[in-house]
């Protein structure tokens, strides 16, 4: 990434987003593939973010990017310079092209995943950058490539010509970025290499057993962890004991298993911890995201320990094995660019992780960054309210008013680009390029109480925000730990996962003409809060968060928003439910997935036509209660016009792994099931959630798998219910099995999915 000295002209505005026709598809096809005749037209430019070397290029001669438009494929220099020759006698106009991994060169970081939708430039040249980028996912929101061209030329304040220009050579196009990558909408990637993961996360077992004095305990926390990935986008890692790795904090050297692999923008990687076999000892841990700029990733991680699972929350950043010390200081240059700002960035608190004594708070704010050199951040103006019932309504309560402090780099073996601060008894801890971190509350010893999730966003960049003073119509799914339940079947989840009651629908507060504030929904006893980009909501309006599911329902929950509209997060429930074969289980124990769609009245309805690349992991069921996670990666095409409520879909499962011992051959102990036979093609219904207009979809297909067992073979059906709002890179899904006893599909895995180009 090339930013200039040139300062960028304030833009005073709230972007409304504005939820339309997401014509141009909603993807693209995996760029493995081979196309034999090349006879036709060369095209040629660079991808530039700055100049990205080894990055990957399809070229696809339509908006459908399916693999049946790919028109040329290609990859780009040492210099981020490609020349491609087309299938075609003509060049289209406009075209699509599609820059998926590679380096770039100026920070020696993995490039952010980047199309292009348009013609040449004045020199006959095809750039692809972040801000033809932004141009691709906007031609949906705001309805055509010219009204979406048109649109960031205004915000940004630049011509038509600067946002396909190279921005290391154009000045104006370089200023524009900061805007572009601020929003935080935009995945990266990991190449084929090796790689430096320095993770940092606390888990249920920490409250009220860990201590954090200041900052420096904290960095003392973070764990350096070798990672690798192959051609094939697998990654493998061991790490011996004798690596002086200590995974866990406990004080002794671990030995480390890990497995997983790169699926688009999507990661999931899994650990065994001193292999299961060597008794109570040993555990296993995963994490999974979608990748964000600089290498970043935030989220939440799970451990499960003889049979019993534990949740927490992460971050972390993944570095290139080589990396130069210039690069190193090109890195923290860059940040202060990206993050840094004098107009305030937004802020949303949520908790996550809590124990029965806990009642768990959403807060909002603004703060604003100032680049403190390679340090970090100075900050300032941090004004923070937490909402809270108050007798029949909502009362802001005030937590930090005008605090000022540092926002540092996390020094640990070697400076890493994970922030961190402490601001009374509450730590900020936040992956630098990324708009979700982690935040952690001690209480006045210093133990740790309490941890949850943190959401930073500049207000001046691209980041999509609902428009203020507007009421939207609400798509919302949740599918909890109650799906699992010992009495319930496949149909009876589909009608308890949608939801009906509570907000559907909400108006967006405004403060000083930004979409912040808090609201009070009196006929369902909700509170509502929105910062910026973030979306949060609560449900207990006797504050003792006690009420189960049917006797009140408390829950908290917090939505990140991406630019159509769709918003995806974690809900907290309170209550306890019993899973089959494993007893009750206390829900606030187990954060779970939430989807929803924001729409108005007059929305127009969003399409899709693309094929996608997928990733699922499993939360809970079929076999996450053993040692052996599973995850599961392949493609999803989904095509659903506007005029249409329902459409068609294909699930290829190209991969399902335990990610227990090794990424080829997971199962080494006979008690286990190997992988089912995949490839394998499941075809898939689309139907739309709630309004026609709504891009909330449900995606489900049935098919069967064969089991294969060291003694014999088991063949089951089975569904997937998956739930995607159109444009956000994560779904929910259930996947069920047909019950022979019972006559009926039952939910056996809950869990998550990535879908992203």
């Amino acid at each position: 990434m090339v930013f200039n000295d040139k300062a960028v002209k304030s833009v005073g505005y709230v972007l409304a987003i504005i939820l339309m026709l997401w014509a141009t598809g909603c993807g693209s096809s995996d760029s493995d593939h081979d196309v034999v005749s090349f006879s036709g037209e060369t095209i040629s430019g660079k991808v530039a973010d700055g100049y990205v070397s080894g990055a990957t290029l399809t070229v696809y001669g339509s908006a459908e990017m399916t693999e049946e438009n790919i028109i040329g494929t290609g990859t780009t220099d040492a210099n981020g310079a490609f020349s491609i020759e087309l299938s075609t006698n003509s060049v289209p106009d406009p075209i699509y092209i599609k820059s998926e991994g590679g380096i770039d060169i100026d920070l020696g970081l993995p490039a952010p995943v980047m199309l292009f939708a348009g013609s040449a430039d004045g020199s006959g040249g095809y750039n692809v950058t972040p801000l033809t980028d932004m141009v691709y996912k906007y031609i949906g929101i705001q309805g055509s490539l010219d009204a979406s061209q048109a649109f960031l030329t205004g915000v940004l304040g630049i011509s038509a010509d600067d946002l396909g220009a190279d921005p290391v050579e154009n000045a104006t196009a370089g200023a524009a970025l900061a805007k572009v990558l601020a929003s935080g909408t935009q995945g990266s990637t990991l190449s084929a290499g090796e790689y430096t993961m320095h993770i940092l996360f606390f888990e249920q077992d920490d409250l009220g057993g860990g201590s954090l004095a200041d900052v420096n305990a904290v960095a003392e926390r973070i764990v350096a962890v070798p990672i690798s990935v192959n051609d094939e986008g697998q990654i493998e890692s061991e790490v011996a004991v004798d690596d002086g790795i200590d995974f866990d904090n406990d004080g002794t050297d671990d030995l480390l298993y890990g497995a997983g692999g790169v699926v688009g923008s999507s990661v999931f990687i899994s650990f065994d911890v001193n292999e299961f076999d060597d008794g109570e000892d040993g555990w296993h841990f995963s994490i999974a995201g979608e990748l964000g700029l600089f290498g970043s990733l935030s989220g939440r991680c799970y451990l499960r320990e003889e049979g019993a699972l534990r949740q927490g929350v992460f971050v972390a950043t993944f570095t290139p094995v080589g990396i130069t010390n210039a690069q190193k200081t090109a890195v923290f240059q860059q940040l202060g660019g990206i993050m840094a700002s004098n107009q305030a960035s937004y802020l949303l608190f949520n908790d996550v992780l809590i124990d029965e004594s806990v009642v768990p708070q959403i807060s909002y704010g603004t703060i604003v960054l100032t680049q403190d050199g390679a340090s970090g951040f100075d900050f300032s103006d941090l004004d923070v309210n937490r909402i809270v019932y108050d007798g029949p309504g909502v009362d802001d309560d005030p937590v930090w008013t005008d605090a000022s402090g540092d926002l540092d780099y996390l020094v640990a073996s070697e400076q890493t680009r994970i922030l961190a601060t402490r601001q009374n008894n509450t730590y900020f801890i936040l992956p630098a390029g990324c708009r979700k971190g982690i935040c952690v509350t001690v209480d006045g010893g210093d133990a740790i109480i309490k941890a949850g999730q943190m959401f930073l966003n500049r207000t001046d960049s691209l980041a999509p925000v609902l428009q203020t003073d507007t009421t939207y119509n609400l798509a919302q799914v949740c599918i909890g730990s109650f799906v699992l339940n010992n009495n319930i079947t496949r149909a009876d989840a589909l009608e308890a996962v949608l939801v009906t009651d509570g907000i559907t629908e909400l108006t967006v507060p405004s403060s000083g003409g930004m979409a912040l504030g808090s609201a009070y929904n009196a006929d369902s006893g909700e509170i509502l809060g929105i910062s910026g980009s973030f979306l949060a909501l609560k449900k207990d309006a006797d504050d003792d968060f006690a009420d189960i599911l049917g006797a009140g329902g408390d829950y908290l929950m917090s939505l990140e928003m991406y630019e159509t509209g769709a918003l995806v997060g974690t809900r907290l429930d309170a209550g306890t439910v019993t899973i089959e074969g494993y007893g009750p289980y206390q829900n606030y124990k187990n954060p779970i997935n939430y989807v929803m769609y924001a729409y108005g009245d007059d929305t127009a309805a969003p399409s899709c036509n693309a094929t996608m690349k997928f990733l699922a992991r499993a939360f809970q069921g079929g076999g996450v209660f053993s040692e052996i996670p599973v995850w599961t990666s392949g493609h999803l095409t989904i095509e659903i016009d506007q005029d249409s409520t329902t459409g068609s879909g294909m699930l290829l499962v190209e991969n399902i792994d335990g990610c227990g011992y090794s990424a080829d051959d997971p199962i080494e102990d006979e008690a286990f099931g190997e992988a089912v036979n995949y490839p394998s093609t499941v075809t898939m219904n689309v139907e739309r959630i709630g309004a026609g207009n709504s891009g909330l979809l449900h995606i489900y297909g049935t098919g069967t798998y064969t089991i294969y067992y060291l003694l014999g073979t088991e063949e089951l059906e089975y569904y997937w219910d998956i739930y995607w709002p159109i444009g956000a890179p994560r779904a929910s899904y259930m996947f069920s099995y047909y019950d022979e006893d019972a006559s009926a599909f039952r939910v056996n895995e809950i869990g998550e999915a990535y879908i992203t180009y």
